[in-house]
């Protein structure tokens, strides 16, 4: 009985394999390695040895492994689709506490319970401070002019019917929130297309409904409102209010700011809460080194500002003070005898 030549025979099977294999890779080199693996044989569990034959370029991106890899699928190109344009904006959202201002004015009081009960029974809105503000008449519409940004220019064009508005000079309540669900998208308003706080302008118009329609309720739209607004009445920023809720409960007279600015850093303070103003100069440091007489301050403005007086009216409306007729703008600091002129420069 002749004996088979089996070990010959897997031999040359191997060695045709092998040829069949580099004709078919286009002469690529291969490596043949070896691994073990474990096979589960009956009940016993016995070790083997397997071929596995990966190629030289596989093996030198992902190391020299005791185990078998797959060859990676090749990269699926990405679908292209329809990219959404990106929405304008006038406002960035807030990453924290979406603070916001409600005032109340001297028209719609009879209405304020009402209003203020709506706004607590709200799932948006949380009241973190109430202040009531008691005008002074002969300043009520250079206040108003203030807090609306510098509205119709230098010569308030307006502000005379924006007082009658509002009610006349009385007493106000201003009331700083927390909107809890905040939602910002682009909507129409007074000024053209601006990126709002959805909810706070929904119940700004609900509550001036409530209160008989007008203007007799005012409402911030977005942050930098709110803070230029709370600084200008108060002195203080709504972020400043809500860490420090005992720092003003009341305000009797003028706006903060309108006569005099108690302090060099509080004039700086509200430049920079001017959202046009891209830099000032000297910087804030040189508070320290003003002595009395007039220290001069130039405001750096965008080229596209230029032309557009209402920018320039909101920023004089913040600094206030007397124009001295050689492009700036005066306003005491600390007393009579100090002076700061205020120039708003174009920025090359």
């Amino acid at each position: 009985m002749r004996r088979s030549n089996g070990g010959g025979r897997r031999v040359t099977l191997f060695a045709l394999a092998l040829v069949a294999m580099l004709l078919l890779g286009g002469g690529q080199f291969y490596i043949l390695k070896t691994v073990t693996r474990s096979t589960p044989r009956s009940s016993a569990t016995s070790e083997r040895k397997v071929t596995v034959i990966k190629s030289e370029e596989h093996w030198s991106e992902v190391g020299n492994e005791d185990s078998e890899t797959e060859n990676p699928p090749p990269p699926q190109p990405k679908k292209r689709g329809k990219k959404e344009r990106p929405k304008p904006t006038t406002a960035t959202p807030p990453t924290k506490r979406d603070l916001q201002l409600f005032i109340i004015w001297n028209g719609a009081m009879k209405y304020a319970n009402k209003i203020i009960s709506n706004i607590q029974e709200s799932d948006n809105f949380e009241i973190y401070k109430k202040i009531t503000w008691v005008h002074n008449k002969d300043t009520y519409r250079e206040d108003l002019w203030r807090l609306y940004w510098g509205k119709g220019g230098l010569q308030k064009k307006g502000m005379t019917k924006k007082v009658q508005q509002c009610g006349g000079a009385g007493k106000a309540i201003v009331l700083l929130v927390e909107d809890k669900n905040p939602v910002y998208g682009n909507v129409e308003t007074a000024h053209g297309t601006d990126y709002v706080n959805k909810n706070m302008h929904t119940a700004k118009y609900k509550y001036r409904k409530m209160s008989g329609g007008g203007f007799k309720v005012h409402g911030t739209y977005n942050m930098a409102e709110t803070e230029h607004d709370s600084f200008v009445l108060f002195g203080h920023t709504a972020t400043e209010l809500y860490q420090n809720p005992a720092a003003i409960d009341t305000l009797n007279g003028t706006s903060y700011g309108f006569y005099q600015w108690p302090s060099c850093e509080s004039l700086y303070t509200s430049l920079t809460l001017i959202t046009t103003i891209d830099k000032i100069s000297p910087p804030l440091s040189s508070c320290q080194d003003h002595t009395k007489g007039t220290f001069s301050l130039s405001a750096a403005i965008p080229d596209e500002y230029d032309q557009t007086l209402d920018i320039k009216a909101s920023m004089i409306s913040m600094v206030h003070g007397t124009d001295d007729e050689e492009g700036g703008w005066l306003t005491t600091v600390s007393g009579e005898d100090s002076k700061f002129k205020v120039r708003f420069v174009i920025e090359e």
